[in-house]
């Protein structure tokens, strides 16, 4: 659980002194870091509700306060560079652990979310997300809650609500996973791997690549970007109730 507060580190102004931080002080801070997110995401009406609601609900979370102003005292953080890619890659992990914490069917939805925001991606952006880096750089690429705001109204609330639930399940140690029994599981790995085949005969590209043995940090972004996508479309791929069990499978480390 303490990984999961390392992420909030980032958030704090370099020049104050950590030690002397207190849970008023980073109230306020946090209160302007959602500000900041919303209004460079230039988010507006509906998106920037659901927007402010998801980012209260977290960073103002009274446990989250709590284990920070332990960490604060803990850790000495003064490369401010250094500390945003920690934050981040720290965030990436949280997110991918807290959806665990979902229901089979959730995670399919989200899972089927996080391909449709690819979508809205451009081939820097794209590369960053499926290598879990950050998508932001001046001039090349957009934040994604920037990025999501590209997603219709109905699916960027089902987006942060989704990812919303699967924080609070975590911090009530609330498990909606249902477990898969060995037959559902080898069924699983069964259909993925028979998707996988079916990709290697319908993409030489892709192909080329399995058999180069390289990995995606030696490929171009453009290539990155289509070869993950491709692949987190075989978690999705048919019918809903035997792809929700593929993609609890997928997030638990099972579909090999």
């Amino acid at each position: 659980m303490r990984n999961l507060f390392i992420i909030f580190v980032t958030s704090i102004c370099i020049g104050n002194s950590y030690a002397q931080i207190t849970e008023k002080q980073l109230r306020v801070i946090f209160s302007q870091i959602v500000d900041e997110t919303v209004v460079e995401a230039k988010l507006k009406g509906e998106y920037e509700k659901v927007a402010r609601d998801f980012l209260n609900s977290t960073l103002l979370n009274k446990d989250v306060m709590n284990e920070l102003l332990k960490i604060v005292k803990e850790r000495n953080i003064t490369d401010s560079k250094k500390a945003f890619e920690l934050g981040f890659e720290s965030m990436a992990i949280v997110r991918e652990a807290s959806m665990k914490f979902l229901s089979n069917r959730d995670l399919y939805d989200l899972m089927k979310l996080n391909i449709e925001l690819l979508s809205k991606m451009n081939n820097y952006e794209c590369a960053q997300y499926v290598r879990k880096r950050n998508t932001e750089k001046e001039g090349v690429g957009r934040g994604v809650y920037e990025i999501a705001g590209n997603l219709g109204i109905q699916e960027f609330k089902k987006y942060f609500g989704l990812y919303e639930k699967a924080f609070k399940n975590m911090m009530q140690k609330k498990n909606e996973s249902q477990a898969i029994s060995d037959s559902e599981l080898q069924a699983a790995r069964s259909d993925y791997r028979r998707f996988f085949m079916d990709l290697l005969e319908e993409n030489a590209d892709f192909n080329n690549f399995i058999k180069s043995g390289k990995s995606f940090n030696d490929l171009g972004e453009a290539e990155v970007c289509r070869f993950g996508k491709s692949l987190m479309g075989l978690v999705v791929k048919g019918d809903a109730a035997s792809a929700s069990v593929r993609t609890q499978a997928y997030l638990s480390g099972k579909l090999n």
